[in-house]
């Protein structure tokens, strides 16, 4: 049996079938969570597909329901029934972006922690090389002055031999 929303085979252990129109899809395929699943089937809940949800509900308006115009209180039952459907596919859907931004949130905060630890070691090279560079700055005054010492006396021992 295929799937009716992607065409690919379809198996019970990952499928949902359509109270009304009876037809299987994957239940990844219609933002249904595995322990979701699991409960519908447990709890021999039904399940529709959205062109049945559609169907039905275009069934149940209130201008085709009752000629006074007022809902029977089956209908009401019957809608009710479809919007708490409706309202956990978006608690499941709206559950599966907010675990995807924690997820990331994560995954930003641990590349900030690895960041600023790279930035803290690169900071104390900085600064240990930056003394580094103080004391052979030091160091080679004092050998400029030394070597130009040496020359005067060179220059003055060389002049007296002359």
């Amino acid at each position: 049996m295929s799937s009716k929303c992607c065409s690919k085979s379809v198996r019970d252990i990952d499928a949902v079938t359509c109270n009304d129109c009876h037809a299987s899809v994957h239940a990844k395929c219609v933002n249904l969570k595995v322990d979701d699943l699991k409960s519908m089937k447990a709890n021999n809940k039904t399940w529709r597909c959205d062109d049945c949800i559609k169907k039905q509900r275009k069934s149940i308006a209130p201008e085709t329901t009752a000629a006074e115009g007022e809902l029977s209180l089956k209908d009401i039952v019957a809608l009710l029934n479809h919007l708490r459907e409706d309202n956990k596919r978006i608690e499941s859907n709206l559950g599966s972006s907010v675990d995807a931004c924690q997820k990331a949130m994560k995954q930003l905060a641990s590349d900030y922690k690895e960041q600023s630890e790279k930035l803290d070691t690169c900071l104390w090279e900085i600064e240990s090389l930056t003394d580094e560079v103080k004391d052979v700055q030091r160091l080679n005054s004092i050998l400029i002055d030394k070597v130009d010492e040496l020359e005067k006396i060179l220059k003055n021992q060389h002049d007296e031999y002359l």
